[in-house]
């Protein structure tokens, strides 16, 4: 079974999936970054690599040292692939006042 963290992760890349720049920011609680910036970040990265096709996600699963009710931080791998470019991203997912929300990710390749 995989964790909750990953359900954060699939929404906020549904949402990019179909441009949904306010949606997916939703999903976000990064230091620093503005929703505009974001979705200035997001055009910008559709112009030069084409939009998101598909998307898949890779989760540790949860054992018996990490279960749903005792961890608040987990590491996401996000499979994108765009129309001209396909690539591995590392998105961190942490527990916030009783919300996952996705804490780090790479900008320049989200």
């Amino acid at each position: 079974m995989y964790g909750l963290s990953a359900v954060r992760g699939r929404t906020c890349y549904q949402h990019m999936l179909h441009q949904d720049y306010t949606g997916a920011y939703a999903d976000l609680q990064i230091k620093g970054l503005t929703a505009s910036t974001f979705t200035k970040d997001a055009q910008a990265l559709d112009s030069q690599n084409g939009q998101i096709s598909s998307f898949s996600l890779d989760a540790a699963p949860f054992n018996s040292s990490t279960s749903a009710s005792n961890t608040t931080h987990w590491q996401v791998t996000v499979h994108v692939t765009r129309q001209q470019a396909s690539y591995t991203v590392l998105v961190s997912v942490d527990a916030i006042n009783g919300s996952l929300l996705i804490t780090a990710l790479d900008l320049n390749k989200f």
